[in-house]
């Protein structure tokens, strides 16, 4: 892996979706990983410390909102570095910041159906927002 491709770590049920994606970002440079449920997510976290995450939040079992929080405690419990960036994808859910706390703790959202160009651009602006760039547009200051 050169020193500066950064990994993406896709969390995606939906198999084609994920795999697409992934064609489509290996292309531009980025080294993903597909996690297609909560379990393989945070192995996948712990074993490939991707720089970003994209996270659909319609997982079968434990939900994307659990999955961003267990992320949360892992990267706290690692200590070190500032929170990574998560992204979340999703076709059903709302932009409502003031009725989901969690909306607080990620980088972006983007809303399914998506453009190539509107999700490379949030992960450009969410690894800028990590590595010391400016803050994440959703964070309570």
């Amino acid at each position: 892996m050169p020193f500066n491709e950064k990994r993406v770590l896709i969390v995606e049920d939906e198999h084609e979706v994920a795999f697409l994606l992934g064609r489509h970002l290996d292309a531009f440079g980025y080294s993903t990983k597909i996690a297609r449920n909560a379990e393989e997510a945070l192995e996948e976290v712990s074993q490939f410390n991707p720089d970003v995450v994209l996270l659909d939040i319609y997982l079968p079992g434990k939900d994307g909102w659990s999955v961003l929080k267990d992320i949360r405690r892992h990267d706290s419990s690692s200590g070190g570095h500032s929170p990574r960036p998560v992204i979340v994808l999703s076709s059903r859910e709302r932009f409502e910041p003031r009725i989901n706390p969690d909306w607080s703790s990620i980088s972006s959202f983007v809303a399914k159906p998506y453009s190539l160009d509107e999700l490379l651009s949030a992960i450009d602006k969410a690894l800028k927002g990590r590595n010391g760039f400016g803050p994440s547009p959703f964070s309570r200051q």
